[in-house]
Formats: structure tokens, C-alpha cells, sequence
């Protein structure tokens, strides 16, 4: 039985775990460098105009709120305005503030503490692809085991994907900071700590989910991909069958990247629900597999 959202919505609430938001100048910035350079952004506005969208016109009842810091000596201020803004929305849970932080920061460490023990944040997010370090920089171990310690989460983009736009065709997006060859001894070397990789994995997406197997702590989020009708690039799971997904259902978490996407939202949620998976898929994706990892934050 395929569900439509209406459906979805009184069986479950709608968990994000891959959403947007940046200081308004900065949010401006970074579109105009997407757009540039990736894809048109669908919906851009006031923040307060997407929170509501994401809120009250799809019912999101928690989100989780990524930014990245692109050089040193910004992630301090950023994370300010993460807290600020996360406890701004709704009662100040809805909002789950993830940090960021840079190599090349001065006092990484006590930066990493301040966001958990003062902030209460949970976790922290690396964008590899834009960020130009690798997962294993010596100067970034000891807030890995901080990460762990605080038993909070690693967001981390290490898939190769994407490598195109379809905006964009003569524009490699080819990275050498990204791959799975990077990610299975990071993982031997903290086992313990929980970590999200996003898109699934894409674009090796088999050589990813054969870790799961191994690392009871590793999950993936859906942002950008199953989605049909992107005008970005091809679906990549077109040719991935159902049951190997329903094999993963445990570890699978529904994220958007709203709002740095090229589509309207409800493109990602009805482009999954048009798969026909069961309905303990759906349960665990859009709210169940979130809504245990994050258990206390929302």
C-alpha cells in the first residue's frame, strides 16, 4: 500500500535530521555561492518564513539545525547564533543545534566543550566537501573523543556525492577529502562514537551500508537522495530495490537538506512514500530511528 502524507501524518510525526540555517547575511551568501555553483534554491526568505514552512505547513515536529564553519576563527560566533536561534523555536525544543568547528581554530578543544556542557548541543556536523581537511587531521582527534564522551553525535559528509549538477555540467564537484576509504579507519579507530553520514552514503552507496554490519553506532540520513523529480541530478537509488533498504531500516533517518534544496519539500517525503515500503519502514525513517538517537533532545 503506497501512503499519501496525509496518511503519514496521523500514523507519525515528521522527524528531520538534515535541515539548514545560518546567520541571514551569511544564508544569502551561501545561496548565491549554490546557486553559482550547484542548484537553484526552491523556497528562500526570512528565516522565520522557513521555520514556518518547515513547522507549521509540514507539520516537521523536530528538526535538527546544521551550519558549518568554511575557515577558522567563525565557528565560535556561528554556534552563538545556533543556540540563539534553536532556542527561539517554538518551546526551544523543536530546534536541535548541532556545532560546528575548524582545524584551524584556536582552542578547538575548549570551543567542542563549551558547545556540550553549556550549550547542551548534540553533536557536531563537518562538511568535508567545502571544509578542504580530512576526517583523520590530528588536530581534530581529541574533540572526536570529546564528541564521545559527551555520548553526542558526528555529523559527517564523507560520501563522494554529489559530483555533478545538472545546472552545472562542465563543473566537477569532485572532492579528495571524501570517500569511504576514509570513513571505515576513522570508524576502527572510535567505535564507540555515534556517527550520521548523510545522502545515504551516495555515491558508494553499497561499500557504506556493508558498515553497518560492523558498527552498531553508524546511521545515514535520506537528504537529496530517493527524491524524484530533482532537476539536480538523477535519483541515485532508482536502481537500488526495496528490500535493501527495508534491510537498513533500523539506521535510515529522513533528512531534507531543506532549504538549500531545488524542489519544493514535499517532493522528498511523497518521492519516498511513492516507494510502496512498509509501514514499520516509514515509522522507523521519518520518526522512530531520530526520535530514539536524539531521545533526549526531543
Amino acid at each position: 500500500m503506497i501512503l499519501n502524507i496525509n496518511d503519514l501524518l496521523m500514523k507519525f510525526p515528521i522527524f528531520d535530521t538534515h535541515t539548514h540555517f545560518f546567520p541571514p547575511r551569511m544564508f544569502g551568501r551561501i545561496w548565491q555561492y549554490f546557486e553559482a555553483n550547484y542548484w537553484p534554491i526552491h523556497q528562500k526568505g526570512p528565516i522565520d518564513s522557513l521555520v514556518n514552512e518547515l513547522v507549521s505547513i509540514h507539520d516537521v515536529c523536530n528538526f535538527i539545525v546544521l551550519n558549518y564553519a568554511h575557515k577558522g576563527g567563525i565557528a565560535n560566533s556561528l554556534n552563538n547564533w545556533t543556540h540563539s536561534f534553536c532556542s527561539s523555536v517554538g518551546d526551544g525544543t523543536q530546534a536541535i543545534p548541532f556545532g560546528t568547528i575548524h582545524p584551524d581554530d584556536v582552542n578547538c578543544e575548549l570551543e567542542t566543550e563549551r558547545i556540550f556542557r553549556e550549550l547542551n548541543f548534540a553533536g557536531m556536523k563537518l562538511q568535508l566537501m567545502v571544509t578542504s581537511f580530512y576526517l583523520s587531521d590530528e588536530r581534530l582527534l581529541p574533540l572526536y573523543q570529546q564528541i564521545a564522551d559527551y555520548d553526542r553525535i558526528l555529523l559527517v559528509h564523507i560520501g563522494t556525492g554529489p559530483d555533478h549538477s545538472n545546472f552545472h555540467p562542465s563543473k566537477t564537484l569532485e572532492c579528495p577529502y571524501v570517500g569511504v576509504q576514509y570513513l571505515r579507519p576513522f570508524l576502527e579507530r572510535f567505535p564507540e562514537l555515534k556517527v550520521i553520514v548523510p545522502h545515504l552514503g551516495a555515491n558508494e552507496f553499497h561499500e557504506m551500508w556493508t558498515l553497518i554490519e560492523e558498527y552498531p553506532n553508524l546511521y545515514f540520513d535520506t537528504a537529496m537522495v530517493g527524491v524524484k523529480n530533482n532537476p539536480a541530478f538523477d535519483d541515485p537509488l532508482a536502481t537500488i530495490e526495496n528490500h535493501e533498504l527495508e534491510e537498513l531500516s533500523d539506521r535510515l533517518m529522513f533528512g531534507s537538506d531543506y532549504p538549500n534544496i531545488p524542489y519544493p519539500y514535499q517532493n522528498a517525503i511523497s518521492s519516498w512514500l511513492d516507494r510502496g515500503m512498509s509501514t514499520s519502514f516509514y515509522q522507523k525513517l521519518f520518526y522512530q530511528n531520530a526520535q530514539r538517537l536524539f531521545r533526549t533532545y526531543s
